[in-house]
């Protein structure tokens, strides 16, 4: 990898930055605000060795360590860990421990303070999801209002019922309260707290309870645990006659329908949840989705489904808390029959003539609490299967919120290399321990693989391009960035993002006598101060050419598929993150530099210092023709008389290149060419050291209208050595401090 082409420490504002692959840009795609980009062109590559770094995918992760007191565990080093893999010991790689904040107690106030930030913790998404019974309102509401009100930490994002994700306490409140006054979801744009298909599912649960009493009453005998597979046909119950009163459309229950029901309402349930996942599963940081329900209860024909949803929710990092609404639940007999009247369930003829072997048949304690404890069970798998918690059989809903404050925070982040680096989607088991007496581990049981790149949906593909973005840094691809800013038409800064990735390091698709590669890019620029919004920008693009050509390319590590972007950003300093998926084999590579934005604002300024081999001629009219889109706007940004300057990725020439130069003073002093000229002084320093005898041409256009002087420069290596270069241009700014600009390259032997 070719040296950060990054200003000095004498470097002042408006200075390039650059971080690059050794490389010619041949491959030129430019892009501003555009996913589908045209197709590049071959050119006769030079030749030149290539070394690519390939980095195995980094498994991460979340262990509590608590001592005998309850509390976490703090100072643990590496060597204090032990991973097992698959039973093979692995090296702790990596090790973070996310600190408990003070505000984070049980049930204690949390009072911002001015200086909390989002950036002094790290994020944990909640997902709150209410699917409660119309009677359990009010418990499911004062539950999440406390958590709401005392909390809420620094850090937490949470989401009502699906709304945008917000740590603005009042507008969660305020929702919160829409939500109670509007159980079923009728007011605009207010998700509801009642699951309105809850009493159906509910009545095919007491279906289930009067169809074991009928065959107990009738037949003196209990059906095996789980749902019949057979209709109750009237006048017939397991060998048993009954008498003739008895009406079909009174005592017939079919319950191959209401099996088929109890499973529809499983699986509804659990694609739900599955939503929830891929609502979460792009998101960096801890992810939880906190879910009050009345019950779930689990049936055979749903195993596949639940096991799906338990690998989904693994591999993307979301633990489920769930809750059972219902609360303190009692089983009360008596009230059994009047739950089958409310739900709709006909009570049968024969009953009222056996009224006390029917009563006691649907008071069995045992049934009762089998359909009670059911529902309970399918809470507690699912909290079980994703490494969360289930809060159950108690009227205090909130604790569940206690368990998320508390397992957000005092846990350690392990990375480790698998032993198998195939990506192949299988589970893998983990044993995870310290070696502290008395204290007590809580660790994933495993974790799940990628999959291969070729069996991902698009939807999986783009989450991990995504993730990528904002946790890793790979370097399966050699990838190269630069940043240059200039000041935008409205007078703002804009940043030129030229950014690239190596075609040789590329896959391509033969199609008889031509090769076809296909990229991805995902650019994110965010202030490198706290409190603003991340700007994203995303593109695509694939390049067809003849197989020699590409076969020529493939073993030169000179020539890039390249990227320009322009995006608008505010004054101060900025990160740039730039991530490249080849699409044809799922390969990535990334980038990152920081560069700062001047306020161009009525003061003298300057542009930063663009450094390019490449340049073209103006198409005859283009440079008067109005721009109406965003790529026309770039080419007039970086347009000078007749030439186009064309950013590149990289900062490294050929000896024998020639070297453009290209800056724009805002404001100047004068536009008077001599008195320009009079001002300027550049210096070149190569490895350091002042070069004494160099010469680069400028050339000054001034642009009075646009309150504005091009200057340009060519520079000929042929008579220089190869080496690092460093090139300090002084500007005419009234500000003496901010009067030079700085540009590096590496000038390579042919």
């Amino acid at each position: 990898m070719g040296p950060e082409c990054l200003p000095t420490a004498a470097c002042q504002k408006g200075a390039a930055v650059c971080s690059a692959w050794s490389g010619k840009v041949r491959y030129l795609l430019l892009a501003a605000s555009i996913l589908s980009l045209p197709k590049g062109i071959a050119q006769q590559p030079s030749q030149r060795t290539f070394k690519l770094q390939v980095e195995t995918q980094l498994v991460q992760v979340r262990v509590r360590v608590v001592g005998p007191d309850g509390k976490p565990v703090t100072g643990l080093t590496k060597t204090d860990f032990a991973v097992k893999e698959n039973g093979r010991r692995r090296p702790v790689t990596t090790l973070d421990y996310i600190p408990v904040p003070a505000s984070a107690q049980k049930a204690v106030p949390q009072v911002p303070t001015a200086t909390a930030s989002t950036q002094t913790r790290h994020r944990v998404w909640i997902y709150i999801d209410s699917e409660v019974d119309s009677d359990e309102v009010s418990q499911a509401y004062q539950a999440i209002k406390q958590f709401l009100s005392d909390q809420l930490q620094p850090g937490f994002m949470v989401s009502l019922d699906g709304l945008p994700f917000t740590d603005d306490r009042a507008r969660l409140l305020a929702t919160l309260e829409k939500m109670r006054q509007g159980p079923y979801g009728r007011l605009p744009d207010v998700p509801p707290l009642i699951n309105s298909t809850l009493e159906m599912e509910k009545q095919a649960d007491y279906e289930w309870l009067l169809y074991s009493a009928m065959l107990w009453g009738g037949g003196s005998s209990a059906p095996p645990p789980g749902f019949a597979n057979l209709t109750l046909s009237p006048g017939f119950v397991r060998g048993a006659s009954v008498g003739s009163q008895m009406g079909v459309s009174q005592t017939k229950l079919d319950m191959k329908e209401t099996e088929k029901e109890m499973s529809f309402y499983v699986q509804s349930a659990l694609y739900r949840y599955l939503d929830i996942i891929y609502r979460l599963e792009s998101l960096p940081g801890e992810k939880v989705a906190v879910l009050f329900r009345s019950g779930l209860r689990m049936d055979p024909e749903s195993a596949g489904l639940l096991q799906h949803f338990a690998a989904d929710a693994m591999r993307h990092g979301v633990h489920f808390y769930t809750v059972d609404s219902r609360g303190l639940f009692t089983i009360d007999p008596s009230t059994n029959r009047m739950k089958l009247l409310r739900y709709g369930v006909p009570i049968p003829a024969w009953s009222y003539q056996s009224p006390l072997q029917f009563q006691l048949a649907l008071n069995d304690y045992t049934r009762t609490e089998e359909l009670a404890t059911g529902r309970e069970e399918g809470l507690i798998d699912l909290a079980r299967l994703t490494g969360g918690k289930s809060v159950t059989n108690t009227n205090d809903l909130h604790t569940v919120f206690n368990d998320v404050v508390e397992d957000s925070s005092g846990y350690y982040v392990i990375g480790f290399y698998p032993a198998d680096k195939r990506q192949l989607g299988r589970f893998n088991r983990l044993k995870i321990s310290v070696g502290r007496p008395g204290a007590r581990v809580d660790a994933p049981k495993g974790y799940y693989e990628l999959r291969p790149f070729r069996k991902l949906s698009k939807r999986e593909k783009d989450v991990v391009l995504w993730r990528t973005l904002q946790t890793a840094m790979p370097r399966d691809l050699p990838v190269a960035a630069c940043v240059n800013v200039f000041r935008g038409d409205d007078g703002q800064p804009v940043a030129v993002l030229s950014t690239g990735v190596r075609i040789g390091a590329l896959a391509a698709k033969r199609k008889k006598k031509i090769s076809e590669v296909h990229v991805t890019e995902l650019e994110q620029i965010r202030a490198a101060a706290a409190g603003m919004l991340p700007t994203y920008h995303g593109q695509n693009a694939g390049i067809t050419m003849a197989n020699p050509a590409f076969i020529q390319a493939s073993v030169n590590a000179t020539e890039f598929v390249t990227f320009i972007t322009k995006m608008p950003v505010s004054p101060g300093q900025h990160i740039c993150k730039v991530v490249f998926r080849d699409d044809n084999t799922g390969k990535l590579g990334a980038e990152e530099v920081r560069f700062e934005a001047p306020d161009y604002g009525p003061a003298a300024a300057a542009s930063t210092l663009l450094v390019t081999r490449q340049v073209a001629p103006v198409p005859a009219g283009a440079a008067a023709r109005p721009g109406k889109d965003e790529a026309t706007s770039l080419h007039r940004l970086l347009q000078a008389g007749h030439l186009d300057f064309v950013p590149q990725p990289d900062r490294e020439f050929y000896r024998g290149d020639k070297i453009y130069l290209f800056y724009e003073l805002y404001n100047p002093p004068s536009y008077d060419f001599n008195a320009l000229a009079a001002s300027m002084h550049t210096r070149l320093l190569r490895n350091g050291t002042p070069v004494r005898q160099f010469h680069i041409d400028w050339r000054i256009l001034p642009d009075p209208e646009r309150r504005a002087a091009v200057l340009i420069g060519t520079l000929d290596t042929n008579r220089y050595e190869p080496g690092d270069y460093q090139v300090v241009q002084s500007v005419p700014l009234e500000a003496p401090a901010s009067g030079k600009l700085f540009a590096t390259f590496t000038l390579l032997p042919n």
